[in-house]
């Protein structure tokens, strides 16, 4: 075949069949075969500082650029400014710069040739631009290799034209892997700035500022940051990860601001996301970042959304956040879709606009335990959004600011310590368990539905080792069943609405005693076991009506120096062998004074 050269103040061109691009000597460029190199050890050393275009093909083909400062820049390229393919390999013994214009990436790794063993290496520093239309600064496809010993900077200037928009700063496709050793600066507009379907280790810091495109760093692939990651956008997620893993072992800080534009994204089956140090693994998708920060300043922008419904195997997730991290967000600051969800806080949580955690789309039941900070400081909006399935939420410590809403469905709530403002059940079979020493009658405990079993709900709650507490009909509502666990208890407003069919109602139990104050109106029934006391005692004056039955195995007591205690029974009086009722009275005729049991119902 005829071969011809052309000559110009940039190129030196030798055109032919299997021709490559090779940057050697002095030369601005040489285009040729391996074979007219005639390298015997098959490398060739480049001692020039410019060129327009490097490009090296082919199995054993080594190329070294020996000057400390390279700089590859062409406005019009037709190909990447630099391109290494089909198991060839480039080296850089200094800096490195490519400045590529047009619809080209600055360096593309086996652009042609998937999955061949390319490698490329820079032992400076690398700084790459690249601002055509769907141009990346770096583009590695399957089987390419890249280290840079310095630093990379990578800028995706990028503009709203069609001509402009798309690509990345970097992207490193499925089976790509690259290495960074210095620190990272990554800047790009209507472009993302790192895409990662590959292993990309980042040895130093990493610093990403994204505009107007999908994310600061998408991922699907394995990612890991040993120091630190701030990630900074503007109309675009801070990071968007679909059956990757992401692990950051410094300090991680997302910030996003633009309206819809979520901090963290996570998607795929068996999600994990761990803030904090975890040794929990997932098989699926798996985020974890140490001492974070995530906040989002614009609207309908989430803090953290887990989507684990896209598959149909294992459609379930676990979040935690550690005492170090925090999200703080206009909208929901966690939002959780999928089948089941176990969500563990320690650090800080904060809405402003929207729910704290938001479960309400999970399907089959979640697990929310907090030990942190849990706030939603709008009215009506809810610190904790439960599902429509059964859900069990513990508070161990910390606060939750804002109302609990548990959803549909039969749920736990378990308080043990730390304070709360409300809790509403919903409907379905709620139970709650009250123990924390932070509980002083003033919050909130809804059961949800109402005080019947007719709807096929049984909302019961337990107070356990309360010396003396007091609450109100208006904060003690809709449960078929209460039950005072060693627990002395009054209330405000002398009133209490809880169940009136059978096995419902209100229970003292294990040295329990229900204070009915000078009256107490208790519409329900009432339960006192062998170790419990209902203390009737209203200095003579006092009226207690049960509009339900009194099963009495214990003390009924009326007795305080005074006579004249009366108590209404509207139901059936049942009284165990052992029980008591101690009443004062006036020894003197038939018409003397005397405390009264009244019952209208049955009596055994």
């Amino acid at each position: 075949m005829e071969k011809r050269r052309e000559f110009n103040m940039f190129n030196y061109k030798l055109f032919g069949t299997a021709a490559l691009l090779v940057a050697c000597a002095d030369l601005q460029a040489v285009e040729c075969t391996t074979t007219a190199i005639n390298m015997s050890s098959g490398t060739c050393n480049a001692s020039g500082n410019w060129y327009n275009e490097i490009h090296v093909d082919g199995t054993g083909t080594v190329v070294e650029a020996t000057s400390n400062d390279v700089t590859v820049d062409y406005s019009y390229a037709s190909n990447s400014l630099i391109a290494v393919d089909n198991n060839a390999e480039l080296k850089f013994d200094g800096n490195l710069t490519v400045d590529a214009g047009g619809p080209r990436h600055a360096i593309a790794l086996n652009y042609i040739s998937y999955g061949a063993l390319t490698k490329m290496t820079v032992s400076g520093n690398l700084t790459t631009t690249a601002d055509g239309a769907n141009v990346r600064g770096i583009y590695m496809n399957t089987g390419s290799t890249m280290e840079i010993g310095g630093d990379l900077i990578a800028n995706r200037p990028g503009y709203s034209s069609p001509y402009g928009r798309g690509g990345s700063s970097v992207q490193v496709e499925t089976g790509a892997t690259l290495i960074v050793n210095g620190k990272t600066f990554m800047t790009s507009n209507y472009a993302s700035g790192l895409r990662s379907g590959g292993n990309s280790l980042f040895k130093d810091n990493v610093d990403i500022n994204t505009k107007n495109y999908t994310a600061g760093l998408h991922n699907w692939g394995n990612v890991i940051f040993q120091k630190n990651l701030t990630i900074n956008t503007e109309n675009a997620y801070g990071i968007m990860t679909t059956n990757g893993s992401i692990e950051v072992d410094g300090v991680t800080e997302i910030t996003t601001l633009g309206s819809g534009y979520n901090g963290i994204y996570a998607t795929g089956d068996n999600v994990l996301v761990a803030l904090g140090d975890s040794s929990t693994v997932s098989p699926g998708t798996k985020v974890l970042l140490k001492n974070t920060t995530v906040t989002t300043m614009g609207l309908n922008g989430y803090g953290l959304f887990v989507n684990a419904s896209l598959n149909a195997n294992d459609k379930k997730s676990i979040i935690s956040v550690d005492g170090s991290s925090s999200i703080v967000s206009n909208a929901t600051a966690i939002y959780v879709t999928g089948d089941t969800s176990t969500i563990i806080n320690s650090g800080n949580i904060l809405s402003s606009l929207g729910n704290g955690i938001d479960v309400s789309n999970i399907v089959s039941g979640s697990i929310i335990t907090n030990n942190g900070n849990i706030t939603a400081l709008t009215p009506n909006l809810n610190a904790i959004l439960g599902s429509p399935s059964q859900d069990t939420i513990t508070n161990t410590s910390g606060t939750i600011k804002g109302q609990i809403d548990a959803g549909l469905g039969d749920d736990n709530f378990i308080w043990t310590g730390g304070l709360i403002d409300s809790f509403i059940g919903n409907d379905g079979s709620d139970t709650a368990e009250i123990t924390s020493v932070n509980y002083d009658g003033t919050q909130l405990l809804d059961g949800g539905d109402d005080v019947s079993t007719s709807d096929g709900y049984l909302d019961t709650i337990t107070f356990s080792n309360y010396n003396n507490v007091t609450t109100s009909s208006t904060k003690l509502i809709n449960w078929e069943k209460i039950v005072l666990n060693s627990t002395k208890m009054s209330l405000l407003d002398n009133a209490l609405i809880t169940g009136m069919d059978v096995n419902q109602g209100l229970f003292l139990t294990n040295g329990s005693t229900l204070d009915g104050n000078n009256s107490l109106l208790l519409n329900g029934n009432l339960d006192i076991d062998s170790t419990s006391i209902f203390d009737a005692t209203g200095g003579g004056s006092g009226l207690y009506n049960i509009s339900g039955y009194l099963n009495n195995a214990g003390i009924l007591t009326t007795q305080d120096s005074f006579v004249g205690d009366i108590i209404n029974v509207a139901g059936d009086y049942i009284g165990i062998s052992g029980s008591l009722f101690s009443i004062d009275t006036y020894l003197g005729d038939d018409t003397s004074l005397t405390d009264k049991l009244v019952i209208t119902g049955n009596t055994s």
